[in-house]
C-alpha cells in the first residue's frame, strides 16, 4: 500500500502499519495500568494522592525532620557564608538576614605589613604619625601601586582590590590624617594633605624608587592629583583617579552637610556598624563592609558606644579648594591618566574636551561611589591593563 497518493491522485494518506514495541503495550506495563498496579499517575511523578484539604494544609505546614547529624542545604549556605564573609552582590537596604555574620574581618587576611611612619608633615615641621598597610616588596622591577582613599574611609578600603593585585604588584594603602589609625589634625588642606602623601613615599620607598601609579578614590583621587603634579615622586609612572569629577564635587558640596548629619552618630558596635554600612549601601560589598568597618569607628572612652573616627564636618571649611580646579589639573599630569567612574553624567565640560582629544583614558564600572569595594575584580582588571600598558614608563 502506498503511503500517499500517486502524483495527480485523490486517494487520502494512510497511516504507516509501524509495529508497535510490546513492552509498551505489554497489559503488565505498570504506566499503562496504574489501576492494576496501585499506582496513580501522579503518585508515579512523586505527586503524593490528597485525600482532602485538611491533609493538603496540614502538608505544607508540617516541616519533616532530618535524621540526626544531617542539615538542610539552606543551613548549609548559610554556614559557608557565615565563615567565608562572601560578597552578596544583593540589594542594600533589603537583604539583610540574620544569618550573616556581622564580625569584622581582620586586615592580615588581605596585606603582610601594617606599620607606622613618621614624617615631618605637621605645621611648624611637627612629626604625625600615619598607618599604612602593604603587601609585597617594592622594588626596580615590581611596580607599586600607592593607594589613597577618600574622606571618612581608611586603607583598608582597598583590601579587596590588593587581595587581588598582590600577586603581581606591590600595594601599599595609607591611613590620611585623621583617618584611621594615623594622627589626628585640624589642617585639611589641599596642600597639607598631598604632602603627607609625598613625604610617606619618600621615607618609604624613596631609596628603592619603584615604579609607581597613584590610585585615589574621591578626596583621595584630587590629593593624588595634586600629588602627581608635585616633583617629589621621582619614579612617578603613572595616576588613577576613581569617580571624583570637579563638576560634579562641586555642584554636590551644597547637600553634603545634609547627607552627614543624616547619618548615625554612634554604634552600640563594629558589628552594628557594619551591618549599617552594607545595609545604607555606602558599600554594596558584604565583604568590604566586613574589612575596612573597624578602622572607621573606635570605643568613646568611658561607654560601650562606638562613634565615627573621622568628622567630617570639621573638614568643611576646606572641601571647595579640595576639588576647585581639579580637572584642569588633572590634565596637566605629566604621565599616563585613568579615570574610573561609576557613570558618564559625571564628566564635565574640561573632562570631556580633554578625553576626546585622547589627554586620557576613561573607564565606566556602573557600581556605587566605592567602586573599589563594589567592584573589586572589575577595578582590578582595569587597574591591571592600565599598569601592562604603561609600565615602561616613568616621568623624567
Amino acid at each position: 500500500m502506498e503511503a500517499f497518493p500517486s502524483e495527480g491522485g485523490d486517494q487520502a494518506p494512510s497511516r504507516l502499519n509501524i509495529p508497535r514495541n510490546p513492552a509498551v503495550t505489554a497489559p503488565e506495563n505498570r504506566m499503562r495500568n496504574p489501576n492494576k498496579f496501585g499506582l496513580m499517575r501522579k503518585e508515579s511523578f512523586g505527586v503524593p494522592r490528597i485525600k482532602n484539604h485538611t491533609e493538603l494544609l496540614k502538608g505544607m505546614f508540617e516541616k519533616k525532620q532530618l535524621p540526626p547529624g544531617m542539615t538542610s542545604l539552606k543551613e548549609k549556605e548559610a554556614a559557608m557564608f557565615h565563615t567565608s564573609g562572601a560578597n552578596t552582590g544583593a540589594f542594600p537596604g533589603t537583604n539583610v538576614p540574620s544569618m550573616k555574620s556581622f564580625e569584622a574581618l581582620p586586615w592580615g587576611d588581605y596585606f603582610e605589613v601594617k606599620k607606622n611612619v613618621e614624617v615631618a608633615s605637621g605645621k611648624d615641621g611637627t612629626k604625625l604619625s600615619f598607618n599604612m598597610y602593604t603587601t609585597g616588596e617594592a622594588s626596580e622591577d615590581r611596580p607599586l601601586v600607592y593607594c589613597i582613599h577618600g574622606g571618612g574611609y581608611t586603607g583598608l578600603t582597598w583590601a579587596l582590590l590588593a587581595k587581588k593585585l598582590r600577586d603581581k604588584y606591590t600595594i601599599a594603602a595609607l591611613d590620611l590624617r585623621s583617618h584611621g589609625e594615623s594622627s589626628q589634625s585640624e589642617d585639611y588642606s589641599i596642600e597639607a594633605l598631598a604632602k603627607d602623601v609625598t613625604l610617606v613615599w619618600q621615607e618609604c620607598f624613596g631609596s628603592t624608587k619603584p615604579k609607581t601609579v597613584l590610585l585615589g578614590h574621591s578626596l583621595g583621587g584630587a590629593i593624588a592629583i595634586h600629588a602627581s603634579s608635585l616633583e617629589s615622586i621621582p619614579s612617578l609612572a603613572g595616576t588613577i583617579v576613581i569617580d571624583v569629577v570637579e563638576g560634579t564635587a562641586m555642584a554636590s558640596l551644597p547637600y553634603m552637610q545634609q547627607v552627614i548629619n543624616k547619618r548615625p552618630k554612634t554604634f552600640k558596635g563594629v558589628e552594628e556598624f557594619v551591618k549599617y554600612a552594607y545595609s545604607s549601601g555606602l558599600t554594596k560589598n558584604f565583604e568590604a563592609a566586613r574589612v575596612s568597618a573597624s578602622s572607621q569607628v573606635k570605643k568613646n572612652p568611658g561607654t560601650s558606644e562606638y562613634a565615627w573616627i573621622t568628622d567630617l564636618m570639621a573638614t568643611e571649611p576646606f572641601w571647595k579648594e579640595w576639588y576647585q580646579g581639579l580637572s584642569a589639573r588633572f590634565l596637566k599630569v605629566p604621565a599616563p591618566k585613568l579615570l574610573l567612574l561609576a557613570g558618564t553624567d559625571r564628566l564635565d565640560k574640561d573632562l570631556t574636551i580633554g578625553q576626546m582629544q585622547g589627554k586620557f583614558q576613561m573607564k565606566v564600572l556602573p557600581a556605587g561611589h566605592a567602586i573599589q569595594e563594589d567592584e573589586p575584580d572589575k577595578t582590578a582588571e582595569a587597574v591591571d591593563d592600565f599598569i601592562t600598558r604603561f609600565q615602561t614608563q616613568v616621568v623624567q
